[in-house]
């Protein structure tokens, strides 16, 4: 575990580095040193937890309520991780992918409050060259079904930009992220696009553990007849590499 997670900060240190510059030489010339310089980003993992009580009678009629807690509480991470992932501050939580892209980052809607294929085609083109290989979009699942309708089947003035629903997107993969907003209002995210590998980087350690309360205890310090399901996990993530990515925002 610990060669991975170590392997996995120098592959964050290379992607947040500015690349290595290459260049030709004359014969028998002594090559530059071209040695990239290492950003050396640091993450923190903060701790997640959540915790379900039962009484004891329920846990003797029911001899699945461990498991059972435990699915609903993987469950309830997903659904926060798909928001914290996306916009977590980083101060005790893992900080989002699009909380550390800036406006240097930034592709504004060429009219204000709307969006529409153009904005796409602008953003892409934006991308620096050395992330296209690798680049991805994402959008809200809702965002790409007014997406698919941008261009209806059989239209002659334009390409379909997304042939079929679950397809690539102008060429390239899509992913579905329900954390990204859907309004059209200025100021608001539409889609993702580059190289999230290269840009985004998340440190988690061991997955998630889970441990029974045997008692709890009310005000008075005497039992309730009460257990508990606590679970805990630690988990954290941070945009490495900005440059990476892109971002949609409405003017």
């Amino acid at each position: 575990m610990q060669r991975g997670k170590e392997l996995a900060l120098l592959l964050a240190e290379l992607a947040a580095s500015a690349g290595v510059t290459a260049s030709y030489d004359a014969e028998v010339a002594e090559v530059s040193d071209d040695t990239p310089v290492l950003a050396q980003p640091t993450i923190t993992t903060a701790m997640g937890r959540a915790f379900v009580p039962f009484s004891i009678e329920v846990g003797m009629d029911w001899a699945g309520i461990e498991g059972e807690l435990a699915r609903l509480i993987s469950d309830g991470r997903d659904v926060l991780d798909s928001t914290m992932l996306y916009s977590g501050t980083g101060t005790d939580q893992p900080a989002g992918v699009r909380t550390g892209l800036t406006t240097t980052q930034r592709v504004l809607t060429d009219v204000a409050a709307t969006f529409d294929v153009d904005d796409a085609y602008d953003i892409k083109g934006q991308l620096p060259a050395r992330f296209m290989p690798n680049a991805t979009w994402a959008a809200h699942p809702t965002k790409w079904d007014t997406i698919f309708r941008f261009t209806p089947s059989g239209s002659t003035t334009e390409p379909q930009a997304l042939v079929t629903r679950d397809g690539a997107f102008i060429g390239r993969p899509k992913i579905e992220w329900t954390a990204i907003p859907t309004a059209l209002t200025t100021g608001t995210t539409q889609l993702l696009y580059g190289d999230f590998r290269a840009a985004f980087t998340i440190a988690d350690r061991l997955g998630m553990t889970a441990e029974i309360v045997p008692t709890l205890f009310g005000a008075t310090r005497r039992p309730t007849g009460e257990r508990g399901l606590f679970a805990y996990w630690r988990t954290g993530s941070k945009t490495v590499a900005p440059e990476a990515l892109r971002y949609l925002e409405t003017l």
